[in-house]
């Protein structure tokens, strides 16, 4: 193969804040001469020099080496106990309210497949015992990138389009000298640095994972990874006070790396880098060294597939000791480890199993089914289904896909597939809601199927929806009553659409062909005969399915001959009220309505017969306590500003008091219009309001919006400071809220 290449996108250095950007992808192509991890003649992957032949890989003996090794070292002690789990990942996460399965806050190293960002940050102490200098800066960014180049191109063999996006932050300030900590104390120094570069949290840890959800988003990448490098030229040992130099955390949120590498030197960083960066994928060891420790089982599972560690050395003399993570090979890797960051194929697709999922759709039957519409549309919702995370000893918190819907298609009765729009008008995540609508359809039965596609190439299932359409026939009639009166505001139960009776009695509804149902008129006050109508299998419009109403008392204080029976029942009909007394039902009609009542009567209108206001304080209105029966709908009423009480100092509301017809047009308004509503001026409608009186221009509105029309017609008035009936309040509040 060519010749290593980097394409630099973005360039700048600069001191602390100021930030390098380096982007690579398809850098280079290596081959890797086993056929695939489950060639059962091969168990390592080789990736030799000579498919790279510019690459110069150093291998030191030693690093996680077998103990014949140690007499090779140079270095000091190999790599140990380098794999951690961070103390903010939780187990198991918490699955998204939103529908989506794509990686969220604690999923930022999954598995090792698609796009991956790079943050690799060089703390810099406010002491002069190690100081980086660009040289020095230059040879890390170099190291660490040709490492991870080498899993980029293993990638590219095993179809995981693996590729890594690079930032940089240099010499960011801490007023620790990281490198003469002990690494436990890690966060004493990374909360200085994450701080500075504007990352907060309650831990270091969250700090970083912020980064890295935030560099994920920025960089447009799957998933993200932060790497720090401690500066160690002037150390000793080229390690912290506890003797470790370079670990992970499994799942992220970081790397941690010294720049001497304990003593193997800047010149295998690279090797350390491409290490650690497996275990962030929640690969584990593979070396066992007696004193030193290791991994400690070959059966103990780890990733997302949850893979045995079965080329553990510990207690097992058979180990392919000559891999990347045991003595750190560069060019030669375990199946074992490639399948636990995520690189199997069980059904040999060129599609590794965590991406090789296959998405969902939800939608719904159309309804009405038989339909006289010969325009079908339909919304919906598809997915991407994760593939489900093993459960073992090392795994990732949730069941997580990093791909998106590519497309949704339909098709009718076998035709040509379709494309279907996606809701918010691109398919780019992985649970996306789209629509669609077919071309006018023929009368007859026609078939609806389909069908998504994630970026993968992968469909789901066939959804399928049989629908029939079919003519249009009228059903219509008339409800009067026995002296041809005609009865508005009917109910035709059982119709498509429950068409209600207009002003003069009629009403009209279109069925499809071969309908049949009940109908059956409702409407409080009345029976009617017939009590219903039956149709089996409409084929021809339906004319003059008249029903004759005969008008019934629900109060017994209020006759069918009262002026407001029909009012009353209509408000009754809605919920809005239930009466003055029972046994027998009573309404009272020429009472007059109290503050308390009207309360409860229009913040039914307002909110629905079925509305139930918050429990009162007991504090708004001093003539308003607790253990008032009303007290929950006065407050309401008062929070809702449509009421300011009767009188301040203090706060009253006078729930026993009558409402006068001046106060009822302001209630009335503002239940309709709202708190904020002003009417525009009077003119001077009726003769016994005036310009000057203190409501008139709330009267004049009310008489405008046709819910009044005075008290008097010969000299036209409206009696304001009267007080409101509760028959007059049923003609106010049927009309202000329009009730049927």
């Amino acid at each position: 193969m060519n010749a290593k290449s980097r394409i630099l996108s973005t360039m700048l250095l600069v001191d602390l804040s100021i930030l390098l950007v380096l982007s690579a992808s398809n850098v280079y192509v290596a081959r890797a001469q086993d056929a695939g991890p489950e060639n059962p003649t091969g168990d390592t992957i080789p990736l030799t020099t000579q498919d790279l032949p510019n690459l110069v890989f150093q291998t030191p003996d030693g690093w996680g080496a077998l103990p014949s090794d140690l007499a090779d070292q140079s270095g000091g002690p190999p790599l140990i106990n380098d794999a951690f789990h961070a103390p903010d990942l939780p187990k198991n996460g918490a699955p998204s309210s939103s529908g989506s399965s794509a990686p969220g806050y604690y999923d930022t190293s999954s598995y090792m497949i698609g796009s991956i960002a790079v943050g690799i940050i060089l703390p810099e102490s406010t002491g002069n015992n190690q100081n980086w200098t660009t040289t020095l800066r230059d040879s890390v960014y170099s190291e660490i990138t040709a490492g991870l180049d080498r899993w980029r191109a293993w990638g590219v063999t095993y179809n995981t389009n693996v590729s890594f996006a690079y930032e940089y932050y240099y010499a960011i300030p801490t007023t620790y000298e990281p490198i003469e900590q002990s690494s436990t104390n890690e966060c004493l120094w990374i909360a200085q640095v994450m701080t500075s570069m504007g990352y907060s949290g309650s831990t270091c840890y969250d700090q970083v994972r912020n980064y890295d959800n935030n560099l994920r988003t920025r960089l447009g990448t799957d998933w993200a990874v932060t790497i720090f490098v401690v500066n160690s030229i002037n150390d000793a040992d080229g390690r912290f006070t506890d003797n470790f130099f370079a670990y992970a955390y499994y799942g992220g949120p970081f790397i941690m790396m010294t720049y001497d590498n304990g003593g193997w030197g800047i010149g295998s960083m690279d090797l350390v880098a491409q290490h650690e960066m497996a275990h962030t994928f929640w690969a584990g060891d593979n070396y066992y060294q007696a004193g030193y420790g290791g991994c400690q089982s070959t059966t103990e599972t780890f990733g997302y597939l949850g893979i045995a560690n079965s080329n553990c050395a510990y207690n097992n003399p058979g180990a392919d000791t000559n891999v990347l993570m045991n003595n750190n090979n560069p060019n030669r890797v375990h199946w074992t480890t490639l399948f636990q960051v995520g690189w199997r194929d069980l059904n040999s697709n060129s599609r590794p199993d965590p991406v090789d999922t296959l998405p969902g759709i939800a939608l719904n039957p159309y309804s009405p089914n038989p339909t006289t519409n010969p325009q079908l549309t339909y919304t919906g919702t598809a997915y991407d289904n994760p593939l489900a995370r093993v459960i073992g000893n090392w795994y990732p918190p949730n069941d997580v896909t990093i791909n998106k819907i590519a497309s949704v298609q339909y098709r009718v009765d076998g035709g040509t597939l379709l494309g279907a729009s996606p809701v918010d008008g691109t398919f780019n995540t992985d649970y996306e809601q789209f629509t669609f609508s077919t071309s006018a359809l023929a009368i007859g039965s026609h078939t609806i199927a389909v069908q998504a596609t994630n970026s993968r190439g992968n469909i789901s299932s066939t959804w399928l929806d049989t629908v029939v359409i079919g003519a249009s026939y009228s059903i219509a009639g008339y409800v009067r009553t026995a002296a041809a009166l005609a009865i508005p505001g009917v109910t035709l139960t059982g119709l498509p659409g429950s068409p209600v009776t207009n002003a003069s009695g009629y009403y009209s509804a279109q069925v499809a062909s071969g309908w049949s149902g009940t109908v059956t008129p409702a409407r409080s006050g009345y029976t009617f005969t017939p009590a219903s109508i039956s149709y089996t299998n409409v084929v021809s419009n339906q004319t003059d399915q008249n029903y004759t109403a005969v008008a019934t008392a629900t109060f017994a204080d209020v006759p069918t001959t009262h002026w407001a029976w029909d009012w009353i029942e209509r408000l009754y009909n809605a919920g809005i009220t239930s009466g003055c007394g029972t046994n027998p039902l009573v309404y009272c009609p020429e009472d007059p309505v109290t503050r308390a009542q009207m309360a409860i009567f229009l913040e039914r209108g307002i909110n629905g017969s079925a509305y139930s206001p918050p429990a009162a304080t007991g504090i708004v209105f001093a003539d308003v306590p607790l253990s008032y029966w009303a007290a929950n709908w006065i407050e309401k009423l008062y929070a809702d500003g449509i009421t300011t009480g009767c009188g301040t100092s203090p706060l009253v509301y006078c729930p026993e008091s009558s409402v006068t017809r001046a106060q009822m047009a302001i209630l009335l308004l503002r239940a309709k219009y709202g708190a904020a509503y002003t009417p525009p001026n009077a003119t001077g409608v009726f003769a016994d309001v005036p310009l000057s009186y203190w409501a008139a221009n709330w009267i004049e509105r009310l008489y405008a919006d046709g819910i009044t029309s005075g008290c008097g017609t010969s000299l036209l008035v409206y009696c304001p400071d009267d007080p409101v009936t509760r028959a007059q309040m049923a003609v106010f509040l049927v009309r202000t809220f329009n009730l049927p």
